[in-house]
């Protein structure tokens, strides 16, 4: 159980810094753009403010927001991976689960969401199958 769920942290791990690097590279263009802009209309000031067009600053925005949910949605998600953690007197401790469900943002949480529910009923029919035993 332990090495599926830090198999599963380091998968998005990796999902997520692999958005923030998207992210940082589509500010790192849009900031080319407008200094290219900006030199070639007028002569550079010591306290000039940037202002980018207003396409870049939509792309921007929405990058954002997705980025955001798909962050939400992977922490909700894992927040509800592991229902049960056992206490040293080998008793079950069951931890009480939100009402609310995550949001799933995409192809990648749909997928995401799916590995964590069949995971979960893998864990609760070998709990079930130690316990009978």
């Amino acid at each position: 159980m332990g090495e599926r769920l830090s198999e599963l942290i380091s998968q998005v791990v990796t999902s997520c810094k692999e958005d923030l690097d998207r992210l940082l590279s589509d500010c790192d263009q849009s900031d080319e753009l407008v200094i290219q802009s900006d030199d070639s209309a007028k002569p550079p000031s010591i306290n000039s403010e940037l202002h980018l067009p207003a396409e870049i600053e939509a792309s921007i925005e929405r990058t954002t927001s997705s980025f955001k949910e798909h962050v939400t949605s992977v922490l909700a998600n894992l927040l509800h991976a592991v229902p049960n953690i056992a206490d040293p007197n080998d008793t079950l401790v069951t931890i009480k689960r939100q009402q609310v469900r995550p949001v799933v943002c995409g192809k990648r949480g749909a997928r995401l969401l799916g590995m964590l529910k069949s995971y979960q009923q893998d864990v609760a029919k070998r709990m079930s199958s130690s316990n009978a035993v």
